[in-house]
């Protein structure tokens, strides 16, 4: 999940990279026409270099969160999954031991129902 979010951010990085080339190729366009093409262009070339500013604020904001999300799924659920781990053969030694105890209190009762010592 984590290497697609990264190549996502990536390929919007490069989409803004495009759309600010755009931007710039309108502006020099804008530079060489007339009165009303030269605004239209003008306003092509603005909203084409938003679009970059706008990415570039976006990714700022987004590369902290990618990188403490993969601290975390790198780090925390492996720790996670070790702990739960030894949880898990803790009380398997302490079922084992239970049923040891639980077996032993039996052939005590079976030794006393037979008036037999124990051995």
């Amino acid at each position: 999940m984590i290497v697609r979010a990264h190549f996502l951010l990536m390929d919007f990085n490069a989409a803004a990279v495009v759309n600010k080339g755009m931007g710039d190729l309108f502006a020099q366009i804008a530079c060489r026409e007339k009165c009303a093409a030269n605004e239209a262009f003008t306003q092509f070339a603005d909203t084409h270099r938003n679009y970059h500013r706008a990415a570039v604020e976006f990714q700022k904001k987004a590369a902290p969160i990618m990188n403490k999300l993969g601290t975390y799924l790198n780090k925390a659920v492996p720790d996670m999954k070790l702990t739960i781990k030894k949880y898990a053969d803790a009380k398997f030694e302490y079922l084992a031991y239970c049923l040891k105890i639980k077996e032993m209190d039996d052939e005590e009762y079976t030794f006393n129902s037979l008036d037999d010592p124990l051995p």
